[in-house]
């Protein structure tokens, strides 16, 4: 919109001015006023300052003039023409390479053919009057249009009202926590109750803001449309009305609701229900639906709950395998035997056979992980062996187990 506005703005000033501003590039037409065909004035005695000043002291005369001869603000009939006199003197003394072209060589340094070319002092002064030039930008940098207020210290951009509509996106109402479990709980599923701050709407004003009996009013700028219209040099800007915010209404004096002062929704602490499913590892996230901040209107996002697994004394997982060390008797080892095991389901019987070696690797099928996603398959658990080797033999001892293995030996050969 703002872009039409200001083509079709160009395109009337183009057909009134044909003159040799019109032969210009369209960006450099807006240069064009009567100041241009009057005698030209000094440029700090347009801006009142002293031709060694300051830069600060520059930018603090040109802001102090610009607010006071704005055409939209001014009840001066000459305030058009000295305003973009006072941006010209501003666009050349703000910028050290025009200003010291200028103090060389005065007004010629920016005629036709000089080193600013025509139109080379730039129009909107501080602003650009290039290609990239963005009146609506101009603006908003002027009169306060922005978040932090304009430079001649006007007001902030109103921030969003009562009564207007979703004032909050999907995400900005998402909640996200964290939540510890163990590792038994983690493999198996478990649901656990969280107590968590959220906001939920004002059931005194219904998320209005707005105490009993009172309802918004028109906005007085804007007359209710939300936007404001401002006028230069031929252009019409629209921009977001600056006391309202876009949405066209007010809030009358001491109507704000005492609950939510004014915001349509309070804090309040919930207890919410988390069921995590059988398989979740450390740093994945369980979406809980419509638990998260409620806006005005009541509309609620989600809370996401991120999980976080103690490791296991004896277990290691590694992806949904279980991976599981047990010690196994050098006589078992030796001869095969029986050997009770622990898995995630209980405790089960692993067949040990005869010269199992150390270091060897057992599969239990399915003891493993459910997949979170796939809850019909599960992970293996793998048991390692460690072969637990006699400490401390007497001297009786030894000598039995070497004559024991040198038996063994010698037979193994043959």
């Amino acid at each position: 919109m703002i872009r039409s506005l200001v083509n079709r703005a160009a395109t009337r000033s183009a057909v009134r001015r044909p003159s040799a501003a019109a032969a210009a590039p369209c960006s450099r037409s807006f240069h064009a006023s009567a100041a241009h065909a009057a005698a030209k004035r000094d440029l700090y005695e347009v801006l009142g300052v002293k031709q060694g000043a300051s830069e600060k002291e520059i930018k603090r005369a040109y802001y102090q003039l610009a607010k006071k001869y704005h055409p939209d603000t001014s009840s001066d009939p000459s305030a058009k023409d000295k305003f973009v006199e006072i941006q010209n003197a501003y666009d050349v003394l703000s910028d050290s390479t025009k200003r010291q072209q200028y103090d060389t060589m005065g007004h010629g340094a920016f005629e036709q053919g000089g080193p600013g070319g025509p139109g080379g002092a730039g129009g909107f002064g501080g602003f650009g009057g290039g290609a990239g030039f963005d009146p609506a930008s101009m603006f908003a940098s002027m009169f306060g249009m922005g978040g932090r207020g304009g430079p001649f210290g006007g007001p902030r951009a109103a921030p969003p009202r009562p009564g207007q509509a979703q004032r909050w996106s999907p995400d900005e109402l998402h909640l996200e926590t964290q939540l510890a479990i163990s590792f038994e709980e983690a493999v198996k599923g478990t649901s656990k109750t969280i107590n968590l701050a959220t906001h939920v709407r004002c059931d005194p004003c219904k998320g209005s803001g707005l105490k009993e009996g009172t309802k918004l009013s028109r906005c007085r700028m804007c007359n209710g449309s939300g936007q404001q219209i401002f006028s230069q040099a031929g252009m019409q800007i629209a921009a977001t009305c600056m006391a309202c915010g876009g949405a066209g209404q007010s809030v009358p004096p001491n109507s704000n609701c005492k609950s939510c002062n004014g915001e349509g929704r309070v804090q309040e602490t919930k207890t919410v229900r988390v069921d995590i499913p059988a398989g979740v590892e450390s740093g994945m996230r369980v979406r809980v639906a419509g638990k998260g901040d409620e806006d005005p209107a009541g509309f609620a996002g989600d809370l996401f709950v991120r999980i976080l697994v103690r490791p296991s004394p004896i277990f290691q997982r590694m992806n949904n395998d279980i991976i599981y060390t047990a010690k196994v008797p050098l006589s078992t080892a030796l001869l095969g035997g029986t050997l009770r095991v622990p898995t995630i389901d209980g405790d089960v019987d692993l067949k040990v056979p005869e010269g199992t070696q150390p270091g060897e690797r057992k599969v239990l099928r399915s003891r493993g992980v459910t997949h979170v996603n796939a809850p019909s398959r599960r992970g293996d658990q793998y048991v390692d062996v460690k072969v637990e080797l006699p400490r401390n033999l007497s001297s009786e001892q030894k000598d039995k187990l070497k004559a024991l293995l040198s038996e063994i030996e010698e037979s193994g050969s043959k």
